[in-house]
């Protein structure tokens, strides 16, 4: 009889095991339960919290940034007027300028080569056209020549010449550039200016020189003050015509006792060039 009761309660005992049995939590565990939900509510809002007031500052960034690019594109929008106005302005006050310095550049010279125009004891008067080279004033630096001037003792045509040492040959002058003729109708003082296009260029090493034709007569001393040979020339050909200097060249115009200073020279700028 007990062991049929054992029997029966362990059949039972698997039948309500089998069968799953509802387990009721204690009221602790209920309230460790709701004191966990509430915390993680309590959590979750504060999160929501935090969003909205990060939300809210980015939101007060991009009014912000939003207002200082209407700013800056009305001040850049100004500006680019302004500075077109200003541009013209300049531009107009640049040009202006230029056009004074344009019509000034004769007379914003800063070098003088060859000998002071100035009446002198002697007048040269050759038989055939013939050059007349300045040994003694040779450039140093880059010039652009703007003009000339002489002293003629009557109504003379001349040509100013720039003139540079011939390749291997110390004693051949080639020359390099021509002028424009000029005519003096009087005798005096003359102050020549060259034409835009026809300025000329003279590199270190050079040397000026004046063409003149038979019957011209431009003053001269032959008191050693300077040193100036010339030269019979049939054509003036730039680049081809040369001129042979005599024996005594490379001596000074101290050492030349008869040395003789023309009344001729050329003007211009080391900036223009």
């Amino acid at each position: 009889m007990l062991k049929k009761y054992l029997a029966t309660t362990a059949i039972l005992t698997i039948m309500i095991l089998a069968s799953g049995c509802k387990v009721i939590p204690t009221e602790e565990q209920i309230k460790a339960e709701n004191a966990r939900l509430d915390k993680s509510i309590t959590d979750l809002n504060r999160l929501i919290t935090d969003q909205e007031l990060h939300i809210g500052r980015k939101q007060k960034q991009i009014n912000y940034l939003q207002k200082k690019i209407d700013v800056l594109e009305k001040e850049t929008y100004n500006s680019r007027v302004n500075i077109t106005y200003t541009r013209r302005q300049v531009k107009d006050t640049f040009t202006a300028m230029q056009k004074v310095i344009a019509d000034s550049e004769d007379q914003l010279f800063d070098c003088l080569i060859g000998n002071a125009p100035i009446p002198r004891t002697s007048a040269f008067d050759p038989e055939r056209p013939t050059i007349l080279v300045d040994q003694k004033n040779k450039i140093y630096e880059a010039i652009l020549f703007c003009g000339g001037e002489i002293y003629c003792n009557n109504p003379v045509e001349v040509r100013f010449c720039i003139l540079r040492p011939g390749k291997n040959q110390t004693d051949k002058l080639v020359i390099e550039s021509v002028s424009q003729p000029f005519t003096c109708p009087a005798s005096g003082y003359h102050s020549l200016t060259f034409d835009r296009a026809q300025r000329l260029k003279a590199r270190p090493g050079s040397f000026i020189g004046l063409y003149i034709n038979p019957g011209n007569k431009i003053a001269f001393d032959a008191y050693g003050t300077g040193q100036t040979c010339h030269a019979i020339v049939k054509k003036l050909i730039p680049g081809e015509t040369s001129v042979t200097l005599p024996p005594d060249h490379a001596a000074s115009a101290s050492d030349q006792p008869n040395g003789r200073a023309y009344s001729f020279r050329l003007f211009g700028s080391t900036y223009l060039e």
